[in-house]
């Protein structure tokens, strides 16, 4: 019951705050607003999941995150589904937690939402929310070194290779000792 308080008095504070930086004229960013909800609820996110009804859908990868969410969100959006999307490429959790703050109301849930993760965050924003699926974009070498993907994803080339078909015989992504980067295969 506490949890839930804190939560909604997180969510009012945050959005009294905005509508105060709206009057003074100021931005408030795209994470300001997120940064204060987790200030207050630093469990903000997980409260925040229980606000849409249908499946979370997250995508993360080196390149292509905001083009790629955005069309998810679109194309689920044409289909007349209401879609919670950090549309404007806020993606670590202040930056997802402003989009919450800004559009949960407490008796309205989303059908979706479409949370766009930067990969160092990501781990970080399963900790609170767990997707029904995750869109990889693509993840280069030197980003799985430094980033928090989830155990696993640096076998995801191999993952992906061993579907029949699916690289029609072309070399899987992220096999040890290939450069990844955009065009390395036409040196």
């Amino acid at each position: 019951m506490i949890k839930q308080i804190r939560f909604y008095t997180s969510l009012l504070i945050a959005r009294s705050a905005y509508v105060a930086i709206k009057l003074l004229n100021k931005s408030s960013g795209t994470s300001f607003i997120g940064m204060l909800a987790l200030k207050i609820c630093p469990d903000f996110l997980t409260h925040c999941a229980k606000y849409i009804k249908n499946e979370i859908i997250t995508v993360s990868g080196t390149n292509g995150k905001t083009t790629t969410s955005g069309l998810i969100a679109h194309i689920l959006e044409v289909a007349n589904q209401s879609v919670i999307h950090n549309l404007k490429g806020a993606n670590m959790l202040t930056g997802v937690a402003n989009v919450f703050a800004l559009n949960v109301r407490p008796f309205k849930k989303f059908d979706y939402a479409v949370i766009e993760s930067d990969e160092a965050y990501l781990n970080k924003l399963y900790d609170f929310i767990k997707s029904d699926y995750l869109v990889v974009t693509n993840l280069f070498r030197d980003q799985l070194d430094t980033a928090s993907f989830p155990a696993g994803a640096e076998h995801a080339g191999d993952l992906a290779a061993s579907v029949p078909g699916h690289f029609r015989g072309e070399e899987a992504p992220l096999r040890p000792g290939r450069d990844h980067r955009p065009g390395a295969h036409q040196l």
